[in-house]
């Protein structure tokens, strides 16, 4: 979040017509997929796109290797969804219930600005936060539980499902080849 912070602040003035928030998830998501690595697993990749359209959530996923096992969520962009959740969670509703809070954070980020300069959108609240925004941080947990609540009571979920997600989610990775010198 420090970094998303910098950046902001040294943005140039952009056309009225640019959406900042568009702008700043974009950033944000080239910044997370510098910081992850990709899961190309196309079993995963089906499963958790299928719970999305359960949960009917129109948003993109990207599964990722990450050091933390929460979903992030971008306003307009895509859902990156570390493996390392498939493996914590106890039940499919779990899982469904954090991508939804994740969602939910997307869907009403909250967003601060002073009027002047650069508006400041966080869609993580466990992210570093300004200590005069803290006391809004309650309001923003409440509305992303409640939009967890209302998608995850809507949709139908597989408990067969999760545990195949999860059995693989466990496989181990496949080796990268060694680099080979070759003489010309």
């Amino acid at each position: 979040m420090k970094q998303l912070l910098t950046v902001l602040c040294t943005l140039p003035l952009l056309a009225q017509s640019v959406d900042k928030t568009q702008l700043i998830s974009q950033h944000r998501a080239t910044e997370i997929r510098h910081q992850t690595r990709p899961v190309d697993d196309p079993a995963l990749t089906t499963y958790a796109a299928n719970l999305l359209l359960r949960l009917k959530a129109n948003t993109p996923v990207e599964l990722v290797h990450s050091h933390s096992p929460r979903p992030t969520a971008l306003p307009g962009g895509p859902l990156f969804l570390p493996v390392s959740l498939l493996l914590q969670a106890n039940s499919e509703a779990e899982l469904a219930t954090a991508i939804g809070h994740a969602l939910g954070h997307a869907a009403a980020p909250l967003t601060i600005t002073d009027g002047r300069g650069p508006t400041i959108v966080i869609t993580d609240p466990h992210a570093t936060v300004p200590p005069a925004f803290r006391s809004r941080l309650p309001e923003a947990e409440a509305a992303a539980d409640r939009f967890a609540a209302a998608m995850v009571s809507q949709a139908t979920l597989d408990a067969e499902a999760f545990r195949a997600a999860q059995a693989a989610a466990q496989a181990p990775l496949p080796p990268k080849p060694a680099p080979t010198l070759q003489r010309r």
